[in-house]
């Protein structure tokens, strides 16, 4: 069987920035473990596979695989996914402002497709949970895991903490840029406290520092999953919503913040976060960037 790919760049507006994604748009007929071969093969932090939707009024189904395990909900793979299949006529006749929903192990995704005019440049996805806040991690023990002093680790806002929306990861904010640049990870202690906390990578941010910057810069670590550092994280950055907002006293509102990260990697992207809060709760977090094809090619298995 011949099976059709496009390769995107996800959370950029060029090529060679953002964060690549390999998407299988016929996947009908793959078993689960070619499914991880082939994520494997391609080594990108997450490859998507395009199904027939199971669920009544969803567009296609989405399976995610990091090169070692499938997710059950990930971000840059919603934005990349939904642009492909909208440009390739997949998805019927759509035009920004289109909204889809993907059919994910997470549950629905809502999606919002992003453009000019008529041409799809990007997407919104809305997390398809918001979790409460897991486990919390000592300053000192996070400083130790990333290399860093501890009066480097900020519990302003919050704590090091475990936060999801839709996958689960160790939020930590740091004092600057300097020390975001020179964090590395220990992988023996990141994988203990995987195994320990239920998360899935650690996730570092700090304030920029200028007015005309964006509002944070970031990067991720998940090397258990076969990803040394993440070049831009979507559901990382949905869980860092879900922090800003509940650190924000505000009642009902909008709030919005960009971030970028990948910098460090030479692949700088950006990422649109977008908080709701309704009497003092969260109640929506929405993530949008752009995408840009890269190549097309298929594989014969």
């Amino acid at each position: 069987m011949h099976y059709p790919y496009v390769t995107a760049d996800v959370f950029s507006a060029s090529v060679f920035g953002g964060n690549p994604l390999a998407v299988i748009t016929d996947a009908q007929g793959l078993s689960d473990a070619q499914m991880q071969a082939i994520a494997r093969e391609f080594n990108y932090a997450e490859t998507a596979f395009v199904l027939p939707a199971t669920l009544e009024g969803a567009a296609k189904r989405v399976r995610i695989f990091t090169p070692m395990a499938e997710v059950p909900f990930a971000g840059h793979p919603n934005v990349g996914t939904a642009v492909v299949l909208a440009r390739s006529g997949t998805l019927g006749s759509v035009r920004p402002g289109t909204q889809i929903v993907f059919e994910e192990l997470a549950g629905p995704v809502p999606i919002t497709l992003l453009g000019e005019g008529e041409e799809i440049t990007g997407a919104e996805l809305t997390a398809p949970t918001i979790k409460p806040l897991g486990s919390e991690i000592a300053p000192a023990e996070a400083a130790v895991l990333l290399s860093l002093r501890e009066e480097h680790i900020c519990f302003g806002r919050h704590p090091p903490v475990v936060a999801s929306a839709g996958l689960a990861f160790l939020m930590v904010e740091l004092s600057n840029l300097t020390a975001l640049g020179s964090a590395h990870v220990d992988v023996g202690r990141l994988a203990a406290l995987e195994r320990a906390h239920d998360f899935n990578g650690v996730f570092l941010y700090t304030a920029e520092p200028s007015e005309a910057a964006p509002d944070f810069r970031a990067r991720m670590f998940a090397p258990s999953h076969g990803i040394p550092e993440d070049p831009v994280t979507g559901s990382a950055n949905a869980a860092l919503g879900i922090l800003l907002a509940s650190a924000t006293a505000t009642e009902t509102g909008t709030l919005r913040w960009t971030v970028e990260q990948g910098v460090e990697m030479g692949r700088p992207g950006r990422v649109e976060i977008t908080a709701v809060r309704s009497n003092w709760e969260v109640t929506q977090i929405r993530i949008a960037g752009r995408a840009v094809e890269v190549c097309r090619g298929g594989m014969t298995l």
